[in-house]
């Protein structure tokens, strides 16, 4: 089930009463995962009211851009498919199974994994996909023009430009659920008990966070 608090911590007030698994705002839309309906994909108002089924497929993430859901349909081999909020459209847009996807600089970014976990991109609307970064990824997230990604081959988090340029290694920490806020990449440091740390994203002081 999916609840709201205010930003003091009070005031707790449910909101969808089925089992949610991932769940986003985006504007005044709520979309979620329905497990009680075989992970169909759904949205509702942010009362939790006029809930609409926009696709049966079973969806198991997806990010929402300029009034689409992008997202993996597991229906469909894991490809990467795109919907309309109301679910009168949609197209697939890579017929490879993929994983973390991310929106910046107006195209779709994503891990394939029928290529090793390497990161592709493709342009909302589909078409050519291409490959951005030549070594495969286990997850990355993307601030600005620069992605931010954990190493399969060579252990610890990495970061380039937006075509997988200038690489550069942060850490050799071996780090998962990455975030950024101002100039510090957040991570979970498996190499140190899955203590949460920071490190700049110019790779100075890679510490744990007080």
């Amino acid at each position: 089930t999916f609840y709201r608090i205010d930003t003091t911590g009070q005031n707790r007030q449910q909101i969808l009463k089925v089992k949610c698994g991932m769940v986003q705002i985006a504007g005044s839309y709520i979309i979620f995962e329905n497990k009680a309906d075989g992970s169909a994909l759904y949205t509702a108002d942010l009362t939790g009211s006029s809930q609409t089924r926009v696709t049966n497929d079973r969806i198991s993430m997806f990010t929402v851009f300029k009034g689409y859901i992008y997202c993996r349909n597991d229906s469909m081999t894991g490809s990467l498919y795109r919907y309309s909020l109301d679910g009168v459209e949609s197209e697939e847009l890579a017929d490879t199974r993929v994983s973390c996807i991310n929106i910046s600089d107006n195209f779709v970014y994503y891990m394939n994994m029928n290529d090793d976990g390497k990161i592709y991109r493709v342009s909302p609307t589909g078409g050519d996909a291409s490959q951005v970064c030549p070594v495969g990824v286990s997850e990355f997230t993307i601030s600005g023009e620069t992605i931010f990604y954990r190493g399969v081959a060579e252990k610890g988090l990495f970061r380039c430009g937006l075509m997988g340029e200038d690489t550069m290694q942060l850490t050799a920490d071996d780090g998962a659920k990455l975030s950024v806020a101002g100039n510090r990449l957040y991570y979970v440091n498996y190499s140190d008990g899955s203590a949460l740390y920071s490190v700049g994203i110019d790779g100075s002081g890679a510490g744990p966070v007080a």
